[in-house]
């Protein structure tokens, strides 16, 4: 009875904690950013940001780093030598580019300002579309 009691107490408070969290909407991707609200263009935003950063090493043949290709989309998405995903839609922080761009592993320092790094979380956060 008295361990009945002490759940009761630890219940009600948990589900009084005056904090409300929304669940979120039908038909949102599902994210591990807080700010993956926002609606970013891949083909106006995204993809502009890695032709001017990132092709001198990552537009394909031979001398591709790791066989990452950022010039389509496709291979944004796509997976290098490593097998690793480079992208998963939704889940930025489990995503290689943006632990790679957050980290300031790549592009090489200084290329890209911290709201470009930001754009390109939010991107993939927000389902990484092909837009």
């Amino acid at each position: 009875m008295k361990y009945l009691s002490a759940l009761a107490v630890v219940l009600l408070l948990l589900g009084c904690g005056g904090t409300k969290t929304e669940s979120p909407k039908a038909g949102t991707p599902a994210t591990d950013s807080a700010s993956a609200v926002v609606d970013v263009s891949f083909a106006k935003e995204v993809q502009p940001m890695f032709a001017q950063n990132c092709m001198p090493c990552h537009s394909g043949g031979a001398d591709a780093k790791s066989a990452y290709i950022l010039t389509r989309y496709e291979g944004v998405m796509g997976n290098g030598r490593d097998s690793v995903p480079n992208v998963i839609a939704g889940k930025a922080d489990s995503s290689l580019l943006c632990v790679m761009l957050k980290e300031g592993r790549m592009p090489p320092p200084g290329a890209l300002q911290t709201a470009q790094v930001d754009l390109v979380v939010k991107w993939v956060a927000a389902g990484a579309k092909n837009n």
